[in-house]
């Protein structure tokens, strides 16, 4: 038992494992597809780490759950429960993914059922193992998880009352679990017990409704558990430690709302320590801190903040969620919204700026065409490092977008708040202005520049209905628009004036452009065909011999640099030529003409072969006149 006293001391996170996986892979956004390959990867990856490469002969025995911990055997590493959790959750996202294709033929529905099957059966070894060896509180979350699987299972094939009862049965298994789990972790772990018993509900309510027996009593759990005296002190520790935490002061638009506890003070905790992480590392790389050792050093500052954002987002979302379910104030839940969607639009904002660092980066590379340029960055075998990090104006352009989508979103979160309403229509017409500015200079690059100047067109009357915006909004005086101008809309307001000048010189560029194509096109024209005439010296020169149009078709002769030219222009009108006569007979004395009669010279018909011949024609009407 050495190693269940091992494992007993690792404190695993279950539903915070999963919780996590889901918010940051697709789930949140209804995309399966996503998560399910990012479970297959991550599953891939610590069986790697751990050593339990399949060997070439197939065992449907190792191929299983019995092949990451031996069938009826202990675990030995942390990472096993979470190669257990990674395969369930591929199974799971795979069923979902079937489930709601709407184009799937009905035989999808039978392996959409196959695999929750098979998620039930990873779920279940992941419950046994941690009933055996994880604290009481990871045992209780693993077997709250394998129960609701289960229950998904029997409700998506249910057709019977007793099928519904045994859904419901689980459901009940699953609240028990919560129920007890609760109280024994920190305040986040109270908050997401919480909330999954918050969600499994509707579902209980459903069950009951299709004919399931709720009369039953509740359901004991007896898990072994291994560190049962540790626990023991835990509920009124944590509860205590959730009770007494400092309080959160939540400010947007000028309100303060300040939580003190329950599940909302957790996740708005989460929020403010990610916030001020943020902070720190903006100031820390504005003062010098970021080293110049190279692009690899960039890309990983960037994908820490990244991360960062990700935690902030769904520190929000659960905070939103909270709300709900306690059913607190209209405005904490708009205070709560509108930072999420500010911080969504911080984050999108920030990889507008990588992504178009990169885009300029790669288009000055390409301009320069040079060695040097080409061999920066390339490591073992010539290949470049930075080849998987490609970025296309597309995909600047698509984050523009989205952030006009947010900040359209963000200006209806408070109805009444009409400063709001208005800043937001200003950002959102500054956000509008920057995507057809770099859209004109990707087409000025491909010298389209009708499309450039007609885009750029469109941003100049995008900004000056911002600038017309934002100084309404200074004009309101103190009535409306005291104190209530954000942080996001004096940022916005900052950048119009770059981007009006990026614009106005983008524009100049452009005209430019067009009018010495203008000219080049002209003088070229002109050029071309100064030799060009019908005359026999039209446009001829001592350097240059007059151009004629080719009399042979079948002979290529170029107009715009002849070396040498041979006569032969044809001439209009052209000279007459004699053309020879060919004889024709005329037929003048035809009518006056008496030919000889020719009738006895005709052959004869056959009288004894027309009898059966003429009687067929008489009989079927043929010859009849």
């Amino acid at each position: 038992m050495e190693e269940g006293a091992a494992m007993a001391s690792i404190d695993f996170e279950a539903l915070g494992t999963i919780r996590a996986a889901q918010a940051l892979h697709g789930v949140r956004h209804g995309d399966y597809r996503r998560y399910r390959r990012y479970c297959a990867r991550r599953a891939a990856r610590l069986i790697k780490v751990l050593g339990q490469q399949q060997p070439r002969k197939y065992s449907k025995e190792r191929s299983g759950p019995a092949g990451i911990v031996g069938k009826g055997q202990a675990a030995h590493d942390e990472r096993q429960l979470l190669v257990l959790i990674a395969h369930a959750e591929r199974a799971w996202a795979y069923a979902m993914e079937l489930k709601a294709d709407p184009t799937a033929p009905r035989s999808v529905g039978r392996h959409a059922a196959s695999r929750l099957r098979k998620a039930v059966k990873w779920a279940s070894e992941l419950a046994r193992v941690a009933a055996a060896q994880a604290p009481r509180r990871a045992a209780l979350e693993c077997e709250a998880y394998s129960s609701w699987l289960s229950a998904t299972q029997i409700m998506e094939q249910a057709a019977s009352k007793e099928a519904w009862t045994a859904a419901l049965e689980k459901l009940r298994r699953v609240r028990a679990a919560l129920g007890e789990a609760e109280p024994l972790g920190d305040a986040e772990a109270h908050a997401r017990c919480r909330q999954f018993m918050v969600e499994i509900e509707p579902a209980m309510k459903y069950c009951e409704y299709k004919g399931g027996d709720a009369s039953g009593p509740e359901p004991v759990l007896t898990l072994p558990g291994a560190s049962l005296g540790n626990d023991a002190a835990a509920p009124a520790a944590s509860t205590e430690a959730a009770g007494s935490g400092e309080p959160v002061t939540l400010c947007w638009r000028g309100q303060e709302h300040v939580v003190t506890s329950g599940a909302v003070h957790a996740a708005a905790a989460r929020a403010q320590a990610a916030s001020e992480k943020l902070a720190m590392d903006s100031s820390a790389t504005d003062g010098g801190g970021e080293g110049g050792d190279g692009g690899d050093a960039k890309d990983s500052v960037e994908e820490g903040r990244m991360g960062v954002y990700d935690s902030l987002l769904m520190a929000y979302s659960d905070a939103q969620s909270a709300a709900r379910s306690a059913g607190a104030s209209d405005d904490v839940q708009a205070c709560l919204k509108g930072l999420y969607l500010e911080a969504s639009i911080a984050r999108s904002e920030e990889m507008v700026r990588h992504s178009l660092s990169r885009w300029e980066a790669s288009q000055a590379a390409s301009s320069r065409g040079s060695e040097a340029d080409k061999g920066v960055g390339k490591g073992k075998g010539g290949k470049n490092k930075q080849q998987g990090r490609v970025v296309r104006i597309g995909d600047v352009l698509h984050l523009l977008e989205t952030v006009a989508a947010t900040t359209k979103e963000l200006g209806g979160v408070s109805p009444d708040d009409q400063v709001l309403a208005a800043e937001c229509v200003a950002s959102e017409a500054v956000t509008h202005a920057r995507r057809c500015t770099y859209l004109a200079g990707a087409h000025a690059r491909e010298q389209r520049l009708a499309e450039a100047e007609s885009l750029l067109s469109l941003a100049g009357e995008s900004l000056s209905r911002a600038q017309q915006l934002f100084e309404r909004l200074d004009g309101a005086g103190d009535g409306a628009g005291a104190g209530a101008v954000s942080g996001y809309a004096a940022r916005v307001r900052s950048e119009l004036a770059d981007v009006d000048a990026r614009s106005r010189s983008l524009r100049c560029v452009v005209r430019a452009r067009s009018a010495t194509a203008g000219l080049s096109a002209t003088r070229d024209a002109e050029r071309g065909m100064a030799g060009v005439g019908l005359g026999a010296s039209a446009g001829a020169s001592a350097t240059r011999p007059a151009l004629h149009l080719s009399t042979a078709a079948c002979e290529f002769v170029s107009y715009l640099a002849p070396k040498t030219t041979d006569g032969g222009l044809a001439e209009v009108p052209p000279a007459f030529e004699a053309v020879p006569a060919r004889p024709i007979m005329f037929d003048i004395a035809a009518s006056a003409i008496d030919y000889p009669d020719m009738s006895e010279f005709k052959p004869k018909e056959d009288k004894a072969g027309s009898y059966m011949g003429g009687f067929a024609k008489s009989l079927f009407g043929w010859g009849s006149k």
